[in-house]
């Protein structure tokens, strides 16, 4: 009986031994698998904060930009209103000019006429 007993419980703790060297087995898939994916979870991580920097910075760019085109826009009006204000002095000093040849026109006649009389 004994030695029965002495069988059953080395086949009971082989059994055992095995079942506990499994469950090792399974815990540290278990564990691999979890490192796996916390690798992959960190790299997708990464990636996702790269793409979002990258679209902060195209976002800034572009913010940039719209700011820079406003400022040439302001400055293309500004010179367009200049260049307005200097073709209007310009027609205005033609006019005078005009005004002053037509009065210097009518003059230089009266002054024939008068020559003309003498």
């Amino acid at each position: 009986e004994e030695v029965q007993e002495e069988a059953d419980f080395r086949q009971a703790a082989m059994i055992a031994a095995s079942k506990l060297q499994d469950a090792w087995e399974e815990e540290e898939q278990e564990v691999e698998q979890e490192m796996e994916m916390q690798r992959v979870a960190a790299v997708a991580a990464e990636k996702l904060k790269a793409a979002w920097q990258q679209e902060e910075e195209e976002v800034q760019e572009e913010a940039d930009f719209r700011q820079a085109a406003m400022i040439a826009a302001s400055k293309l009006q500004d010179a367009w209103e200049e260049e307005e204000q200097e073709v209007e002095q310009e027609m205005e000093m033609q006019r005078v000019a005009a005004v002053a040849a037509e009065k210097l026109k009518a003059a230089w006649q009266q002054e024939e006429e008068e020559v003309q009389e003498e």
